[in-house]
């Protein structure tokens, strides 16, 4: 991982063009306004992987890459969510309490979503099973292309958000 970092634009919690690197951090969290550019990006690549995936698991009739696919669109939610918490506390000043009891809610929310998915995944597996369907193997190189594009896009956020000192709570 170290390694990695030598590359990324990131010194103490900060890219090295934030305003605000030179300034006391308030937590150990590292800088929101810093945190709200990573979202930002995050939400974009993503959402472009979880896209890239669905076609990809319909083109292919792959579950694990639609199962993966709903696993980019939910880590696309909850940086919706980090987005909402860096800009919460950067613009609005809103308190710690009132802060964290958005962000369990909204948190709550994305695990009632991912059973529903999950048990949709389930009784897809569940059906094809009951109709004497015999899983395949898929060669693909369509499949094997975009599953590293979403590998890759999840290390590169990875290495960005631990550069950047998030912690993660749940």
């Amino acid at each position: 991982m170290k390694a990695l970092l030598q590359y990324i634009p990131i010194e103490d919690g900060h890219f090295r063009w934030c305003q605000d690197r030179y300034a006391p951090s308030q937590t150990h969290q590292g800088c929101y306004r810093c945190k709200m550019q990573v979202y930002c990006y995050a939400i974009v690549f993503n959402a472009l992987a979880a896209i890239l995936e669905f076609w990809g698991s319909g083109q292919t009739a792959s579950l694990s890459l639609q199962s993966d696919a709903w696993h980019m669109a939910f880590d696309t939610l909850g940086y919706c969510i980090g987005l909402f918490d860096a800009v919460a506390i950067t613009w609005f000043f809103l308190s710690e309490k009132r802060r964290a009891k958005n962000k369990r809610v909204l948190e709550r929310l994305m695990a009632v979503f991912l059973i529903v998915t999950a048990l949709a995944i389930v009784y897809k597996v569940l059906t094809r099973a009951y109709a004497g369907e015999v899983p395949n193997i898929i060669e693909s190189e369509l499949l094997l292309s975009i599953a590293t594009f979403g590998l890759v896009v999840n290390l590169i956020f990875l290495a960005l958000f631990w550069a950047l000192q998030l912690e993660h709570t749940h």
